[in-house]
């Protein structure tokens, strides 16, 4: 049989055998297939989670008189500072919201948070590790006055007296804190003699301008001698309040003096019955 050329196309002209009309599909199945390929290799956004805890505050109320009247735990505090450590860095900081402190933006991993008012007086979660989801923190971060500071009244709607002993003759220093840690104001920050002291606050910051927070530490620091108290801003607590005893960590020494002090001033006699620091 004789080979029929014209009935084979001639590829020499660059023609497709497949005809023309089948090129638009050809193309746009091979478009397809390559940006599949590029969707299913490209790298998805890793998630974000957040760890959320909660904060409270403990301080002791105080009569006018010196008599104690009670604790108070606060845990709807704005403005609490926190930090959220990963290992040795610190990888945010916050303040709390009606108790509550919110961090957000965080990858999988084991974190700590923690709060601190002066020295030792601080708190630390236990570890928190973040692995698919967001963290509610069930250890509550507690920060609770501790030290031989006694101010009559707390609450006070303004002026409060402190009362404390100091061991010897040594430098202190008495400085009034918001909850963010920040110094509102230094009340002394000299050489003070052994025995007991006090001084009082006016409710004012160092430029003289009347405080407007609800709550406020004091502290005392001299070496590794370190105390804070909470101070409530308020009306004094009602007579009927009156406990017995001392707060924590409050010698009755403190208490007594307190005590003493607000007696002999209602008598109109002299208070000064101890150092009285300026």
């Amino acid at each position: 049989m004789a080979w029929n050329r014209s009935a084979r196309p001639d590829r020499r002209d660059g023609s497709d055998p497949a005809g023309p009309r089948y090129r638009p599909w050809v193309l746009a199945g091979l478009v397809a297939v390559l940006v599949a390929a590029g969707c299913s290799t490209s790298p998805e956004a890793p998630r974000l989670y957040s760890i959320e805890g909660h904060v409270k505050l403990t301080g002791y109320l105080t009569q006018a008189s010196g008599h104690f009247a009670g604790t108070k735990v606060v845990g709807n505090a704005d403005g609490v500072q926190v930090e959220l450590a990963f290992g040795s860095r610190i990888v945010g900081v916050t303040t709390t919201v009606k108790g509550i402190y919110k961090f957000s933006g965080l990858g999988p991993g084991g974190y700590i948070a923690r709060t601190r008012v002066v020295g030792a007086i601080a708190d630390t979660t236990e570890k928190l590790t973040v692995v698919n989801q967001d963290l509610v923190v069930r250890d509550t971060l507690r920060l609770a006055a501790l030290g031989d500071l006694y101010p009559a009244p707390n609450p006070s709607p303004d002026t409060t007296t402190v009362y404390f002993e100091v061991p010897r003759i040594e430098p202190i220093t008495i400085a009034v804190l918001d909850l963010g840690g920040r110094r509102v104001r230094t009340l002394f920050s000299d050489l003070a003699l052994g025995g007991l002291a006090s001084i009082v606050w006016d409710g004012r910051d160092a430029g003289g301008a009347i405080v407007t927070d609800a709550m406020y530490w004091i502290t005392f620091t001299s070496g590794d001698d370190v105390r804070a108290q909470l101070l409530f801003r308020g009306p004094e607590p009602a007579p009927s309040a009156a406990g017995s005893g001392a707060p924590p960590g409050v010698p009755v020494r403190s208490v007594a003096a307190a005590e003493l002090h607000a007696a002999r001033t209602a008598a109109g006699g002299t208070p000064e019955v101890f150092q009285e620091l300026p």
